[in-house]
């Protein structure tokens, strides 16, 4: 038997915020979802199956056939003898065989359902990673912006002492070569923020990633995970497969009807006559035993995975919990190290100006303080990121 296991979990949830104006995350989802090919694909296969739910309902499993006849013997002895004959036909349901198809489309068209709910989470999952991709950059965008601003005031300010006599020349070499490498790192964030921002346009569409304030994690039941319906979905498939191919032990069953019009020669006038003919096919082993096959191989298949996914979706889980606790735990360290840092650039900057220490100790401390802004905004971005990672691995989209 498969695992009780009903995924009822009581797990923390993420939820958004939506700003008063402009796209939120959620609106940027959506419109990823309209993009995305595959989600298109399986959307219109509804109507391929509401066709297929309309044939099952249909009194007839297959259309008519009608055949034209003739005979003579003009060939032959040719006395005269002729003959026509129509005939129209149609095969008919076996017992129980159009109820058993329609347990088969309806159970495919809930598949189907539960595989665009999947994709549409998968589609949500790489909107997620791609938005706080750009979050990221964005931020050390920022931080490298106010250290090259910083850098430019120090340059300028150790050009007046230099001009003034109150610096050597070395310093002011070294302020401007510290200036021209902030100014560097700054182009090369301000590249991988382009690469960050056209990544999700492609996604979505839209062209600028929208700002998305997020709530406090609130408890919330968790019932299933859409991966896991698609999964039980499947086995629903296979299951009503294997009682149609019990029933659809054979060919359809046909039934016709036919009118003669013949004479034996010229002498003899034309006769019509009518009558009913029923053809009934056999079941044979060899044509059931490998649909029957097929379907439990089917249902077998869909379990096994089942009971992997299950295991895989609750490390995920787990994994993903974990992981939004460590960032938590990055942030708060990250943050004091900023402020450890900004405290003795402070000291510093104080002991340069009453010339106790050299302009190259001072740099190097701030350049230190700046690659601890960038740590903790990474640090900020991994916290809502791994909150995004959870409600992902919870199957929730926005």
């Amino acid at each position: 038997m498969r695992s009780p296991l009903v995924l009822i979990f009581t797990l923390l949830v993420l939820s958004f915020v939506r700003e008063a104006s402009g796209q939120t995350l959620t609106s940027a989802i959506e419109a990823a979802w309209e993009r995305h090919a595959e989600l298109t694909t399986l959307q219109a296969r509804k109507a391929e199956l509401e066709a297929r739910r309309r044939s099952a309902d249909a009194w007839l499993p297959n259309a008519p056939v009608a055949t034209l006849g003739y005979r003579d013997d003009r060939l032959g002895r040719d006395r005269g003898l002729r003959e026509y004959e129509l005939e129209v036909g149609t095969p008919v349901w076996l017992p129980g065989e159009g109820r058993a198809t329609r347990r088969v489309v309806d159970a495919e068209s809930d598949r189907l359902d539960a595989q665009i709910v999947q994709q549409r989470l998968a589609v949500a999952g790489e909107v997620r990673d791609a938005y706080w991709a750009y979050r990221l950059a964005e931020r050390a965008v920022d931080v490298a912006k106010r250290r090259l601003g910083s850098a430019r005031i120090l340059e300028g300010d150790v050009g007046r002492q230099v001009r003034s006599g109150q610096a050597a020349r070395t310093d002011a070499l070294l302020a401007r070569a510290e200036r021209l490498e902030v100014q560097r790192s700054l182009q090369e964030q301000e590249t991988a923020l382009r690469e960050a921002r056209i990544a999700f346009t492609t996604l979505t569409g839209i062209a600028r990633p929208p700002a998305v304030a997020v709530t406090p994690l609130s408890e919330r039941s968790v019932v299933e995970h859409p991966r896991l319906v698609a999964l039980r979905a499947s086995g629903a498939v296979a299951r009503a497969n294997i009682g149609l191919a019990r029933i659809q032990d054979r060919d359809s069953p046909e039934v016709s009807l036919f009118t003669r019009l013949e004479r034996d020669d010229r002498d003899t006038p034309n006769a019509t006559s009518f009558g009913v003919r029923v053809r009934i096919p056999f079941a044979t082993e060899g044509r059931n035993a490998p649909r029957r096959a097929a379907a439990q191989s089917e249902l077998a298949q869909s379990n096994a995975e089942l009971g992997m996914a299950e295991r895989q979706v609750l490390a995920e889980i787990e994994r993903a919990r974990a992981g939004h606790g460590d960032a938590q735990s990055q942030l708060r360290l990250a943050v004091d190290r900023r402020g450890t840092l900004a405290e003795h650039v402070g000291l510093l900057a104080r002991a340069r100006a009453a010339g106790d220490i050299g302009l190259s100790e001072l740099i190097r401390a701030r350049s230190q303080l700046f690659d601890a802004e960038i740590d903790a905004a990474r640090a900020e971005i991994a916290v809502e990121q791994t909150r995004s990672r959870l409600a992902q691995a919870l199957g929730l989209d926005p």
